[in-house]
């Protein structure tokens, strides 16, 4: 999932959706964000499905603004490969969070039929919802 490049934001209005990637050398985060004030100079975006607040990105970079200086990740514009790529992003994190928990039950519980087919029926799924989310951004 590389980068497609900064979203143009010259003609940004509210309601518009963008992604935003963010990297550091432990964790990966890909939101989905939605405009909600647009200025001369920056445009405030939602981040979809968190409840932080919201956040300021360069109009004219559309880089994070952050309280000591720009970041280095910038918004994408919506297309159909960042979709495909955030969808296939989402079903990952889905898989990983399902492999934990099917991993911290002890042992002799998943042959219980109440974990162990919990367990494993979720884990089915992320499985199938991952596989379709790469064939999807394989196309």
């Amino acid at each position: 999932m590389a980068l497609t490049g900064p979203a143009d934001l010259a003609d940004v209005r509210r309601g518009d959706v963008f992604y935003w990637r963010e990297q550091d050398p432990f964790s990966s985060r890909f939101h989905r964000a939605t405009v909600t004030d647009v200025d001369p100079d920056t445009v405030t975006v939602r981040i979809d499905n968190e409840v932080e607040g919201e956040l300021r990105f360069d109009r004219y970079t559309a880089q994070v603004r952050w309280s000591d200086g720009l970041g280095r990740s910038h918004l994408e514009a919506a297309a159909a490969q960042v979709e495909a790529d955030h969808e296939a992003y989402l079903a990952e994190q889905e898989l990983i969070e399902a492999a934990r928990a099917t991993a911290q039950g002890p042992a002799s519980a998943l042959g219980t039929p109440q974990h162990g087919c919990r367990g494993i029926h979720r884990l089915d799924e992320a499985i199938a919802a991952w596989k379709h989310a790469q064939a999807k951004g394989d196309a």
